[in-house]
């Protein structure tokens, strides 16, 4: 290794050590306690929330599922007060016919103990099944899952699969983790532009707690090639390797 492959390389552990964090909390405890009422607007549209019963009793899936989203969430709009054990019954019931947002929500519900007894091996079971059917956000918590064994046995390779598919639906937390990995080589080869490109794809997103995570972890690095720079240092492999970061980071973009 090169002294400038070699400075360079301490510089991204530097940034590393300075800002990576797994992000496990990726904003989910407003899904449940989020207004129902405008939940369902944003998500829904109007509804009449007789017809709306009278479909979930019917076996609907897609109308059990908002019925459950009202429910856990308490809906004044539609006369429902808050009652989790009451959605999760919903829920459960248009789960069990492969309703994907159902699925997920249960998984946050045995995630975090909420209207059922908290289990995170029954919580992963849901995510699980809503990831094999494309749901990002469920992507990223079975990736997760696999990667702290919290709730299944620990599998690196199986976590960057999952954090890979969710990364590339645009999920900040998943491409957040993916850099990570890559940079670190956790589970796999450190692969240090793979790494840093999706870091620059992450923090595109500052709207989420994980791409202001990975915003900060790109401030920290440019910070210190300027440094160097004006140290009159060789931050030649620097360059070329941010260079190359961004080209990867747009390729990736352009193929969401």
């Amino acid at each position: 290794m090169t002294e400038c492959t070699t400075i360079a390389r301490l510089i991204l552990i530097a940034s590393f050590v300075a800002m990576a964090v797994l992000i496990g909390t990726e904003a989910k405890a407003e899904e449940f306690f989020a207004d129902g009422d405008q939940i369902i607007r944003e998500g829904y549209g109007e509804i009449d929330p007789t017809q709306l019963r009278e479909r979930a009793e019917a076996g609907d899936p897609e109308a059990q599922t908002v019925l459950g989203v009202l429910y856990t969430t308490g809906a004044t709009n539609y006369g429902i007060a808050q009652d989790f054990t009451e959605g999760i019954r919903w829920y459960r019931l248009a789960a069990d016919q492969g309703e994907v947002t159902a699925q997920y929500n249960l998984g946050l519900s045995y995630q975090e103990g909420t209207g059922v007894e908290q289990n995170l091996a029954t919580a992963f079971d849901w995510f699980e099944r809503a990831a094999d059917q494309g749901d990002p956000k469920a992507q990223y918590e079975t990736g997760l899952a696999y990667f702290t064994g919290e709730g299944t046995k620990q599998n690196y390779k199986r976590a960057r699969k999952w954090y890979e598919r969710a990364a590339k639906q645009g999920h900040a937390g998943a491409q957040h983790n993916l850099g990570l990995i890559y940079l670190e080589g956790i589970g796999t080869s450190r692969r240090d532009i793979l790494g840093l490109a999706w870091m620059y794809v992450a923090a595109t997103q500052t709207d989420t707690p994980s791409g202001r995570l990975a915003q900060a972890f790109v401030e920290n690095f440019e910070a210190t090639m300027a440094k160097l720079a004006e140290l009159g240092m060789d931050d030649s492999v620097l360059v070329w390797g941010r260079e190359k970061a961004e080209e990867l980071a747009s390729q990736i973009e352009a193929e969401r």
